[in-house]
């Protein structure tokens, strides 16, 4: 992997765990499921996090957002043509809603 250099209008987002990423024309949906109790279910500044309520949808606003980046396929198991179905509040924990960006960079450890 190559080296990155921040810029100062970077945001970064940090995605660990178990979750679905949808990609839309207009943006990123990423679903939670419900793991249960012994899952946290947290986001915010780093280590600062707060928890997110079950059920809610959260949006990251970013002003001048735009981009189309996606999520390479050589890297990430992905499905194409088909629409992500509609699960029960006992099943999705949180959605996320993120806003397309000019670059996606995927960190992986072992």
């Amino acid at each position: 992997m190559g080296s990155l250099t921040p810029q100062t209008d970077d945001l970064w987002v940090v995605l660990h765990g178990a979750l679905a990423i949808f990609e839309y024309e207009d943006r990123i949906e990423v679903r939670i499921p419900n793991l249960g109790t012994e899952s946290a279910y947290r986001a915010g500044d780093w280590l600062a996090e707060g928890t997110l309520q079950p059920g809610e949808t959260y949006r990251l606003v970013v002003p001048g957002a735009s981009g189309a980046a996606t999520f390479g396929s050589t890297e990430n198991l992905t499905i194409t043509g088909r629409s992500p179905s509609r699960v029960g509040a006992s099943r999705l924990y949180a959605t996320l809603s993120l806003p397309f960006r000019t670059r996606f960079t995927l960190f992986l450890s072992h």
